[in-house]
């Protein structure tokens, strides 16, 4: 799809009008919303557009338009005298990648929760051992207080789909290096001395 500088559209192919289930004719140029009516797609053309200097500007963008997913890729068209004259963007549909996704998603947070259960009852089990409840532990048997890790990934995982779902809100914040790296060290001492690294 290739728009002027006033954001119609000038040309486009067949596929465009089947991937955007458009049935009439449409006589151009003909203004984007007779084709796509998000919004945020405007926006990119314009923003392209105002940057005249920027001749290799590329934009990718997600869009939903009625049920299918839609990957617009946009970059400038540049007319005769090599200036920005419109746009052009290639659409894709992405609706079984992010159908895909979505199952991923899902089974990760299936077998995160079914894991996360017997775990807890396996850490419970690990604490009354490590309290010496059982009699004295040896080196070998001191690992098993690393059960705490693994249910530490579980949650990681647990919130990366919330991440992904857009349920949490990500927050950058520094982080203190030293007692995450003790606490690697601590977790890989045994194995490491037993392989002498």
């Amino acid at each position: 799809m290739i728009t002027n500088r006033n954001l119609e559209v000038v040309l486009f192919n067949p596929a465009l009008t089947r991937l955007l289930g458009v049935n009439e004719e449409i006589q151009t140029p003909a203004p984007l919303s007779r084709f796509i009516e998000d919004g945020s797609l405007l926006e990119t053309l314009k923003e392209i557009q105002s940057d005249l200097d920027s001749t290799d500007k590329l934009i990718s963008q997600e869009l939903v338009i009625g049920n299918i997913a839609v990957r617009a890729i946009s970059a400038p068209a540049l007319g005769p005298d090599n200036t920005v004259a419109g746009t052009i963007t290639v659409l894709e549909d992405i609706t079984a990648f992010k159908q895909l996704d979505q199952m991923k998603t899902d089974f990760v947070n299936m077998v995160a929760h079914e894991l996360r259960s017997p775990l807890v009852s396996i850490k419970q089990l690990v604490n009354v051992m490590l309290e010496g409840l059982c009699g004295p532990l040896e080196d070998k048997q001191q690992e098993y207080r690393h059960i705490d890790s693994l249910l530490d990934m579980i949650q990681d995982l647990l919130d990366m789909a919330r991440l992904e779902a857009g349920v949490i809100v990500q927050h950058q914040l520094p982080i203190d290096l030293e007692p995450l790296i003790k606490n690697m060290i601590d977790i890989m001492d045994v194995r490491a001395r037993e392989q002498g690294v």
